[in-house]
């Protein structure tokens, strides 16, 4: 959805230029009609929720006011400077703009789109994404579109910090700890596990849980057990599943189903 409307403001934004360089370009064009284009094209740019910019070689030429509020600068402090100038740009990210400063320089075509970390004048880290259009055919003026993207920067960092707290804690665990998809195939196997039946996860990851850890008089009884906890968000049995040495011991599982997303493929049952 971000995408779309994104991709309807650039649409937006091209057609009201065209409108008024055809405008000028016309002898019977009347001034009226100029005026009116100028109003729609300033009431669009000064009111969208998305920074808007226009630099050249020289630097900025123009910020809206989502840009002003993304950053905290005022148009007068950043005219005629650029990101580089400015010492706004995150140290790790520093690069990414730099080449495209030179890029720009030579006259090189550019990828439209890309995200860095800034500095806003408070000091405070925000993560970006642009979306450029060149406004020039040697491509030193550049029309930019900025987006703030850094609450769902936060909230990814989050969910990668809570993946991998869960990850130590699974393969910590002295419990066995397997993930199966609906064909039974092994998704996840930890330390636990390994240290249970004799195999690590390498030797069995990938591959049909019931063809390793079950007798083949078994085979029918686990299916039908399957059946039953497969699509429930919980489930309780015990069976005896075969070590690596062919050994039986006796498992107690309490398993929770996650299906919440759309591909199929991805749900499992830990």
């Amino acid at each position: 959805m971000k995408n779309k409307t994104k991709a309807q403001l650039i649409d937006k934004i091209r057609r009201l230029e065209k409108r008024v360089n055809d405008f000028q370009k016309s002898e019977i064009i009347s001034k009226q009609m100029l005026k009116d284009s100028d109003i729609e094209y300033r009431t669009l740019v000064e009111n969208v929720m998305d920074g808007i910019y226009i630099i050249s070689l020289k630097g900025f030429e123009y910020v809206n006011p989502a840009f002003e509020q993304i950053l905290g600068y005022k148009a007068k402090e950043i005219y005629n400077k650029d990101f580089k100038f400015l010492n706004i740009i995150h140290p790790d990210d520093k690069k990414i703009i730099t080449e495209r400063i030179k890029a720009r320089e030579k006259g090189k075509k550019l990828l439209s789109n890309y995200s860095f970390r800034a500095f806003s004048k408070d000091g405070k880290i925000k993560y970006v994404e642009v979306n450029t259009i060149p406004l020039s055919s040697e491509n030193v003026r550049i029309l930019g579109i900025m987006r703030d993207i850094t609450v769902y920067k936060q909230e990814e960092e989050e969910l990668k910090k809570e993946k991998e707290f869960s990850g130590k804690i699974i393969n910590t665990s002295n419990a066995i700890i397997v993930g199966l998809d609906k064909n039974h195939k092994i998704k996840l196997f930890n330390k636990g596990a390994e240290r249970v039946t004799g195999y690590s996860g390498k030797e069995v990851i990938g591959k049909d849980w019931f063809n390793i850890f079950f007798k083949p008089e078994l085979v029918d009884e686990m299916n039908s057990i399957w059946s039953s906890a497969w699509g429930v968000k919980s489930h309780s049995y015990n069976n005896p599943i075969l070590n690596k040495a062919g050994e039986e011991r006796i498992i107690s599982w309490q398993t929770s189903g996650f299906y919440e997303e759309e591909d199929e493929k991805k749900h499992l049952l830990l």
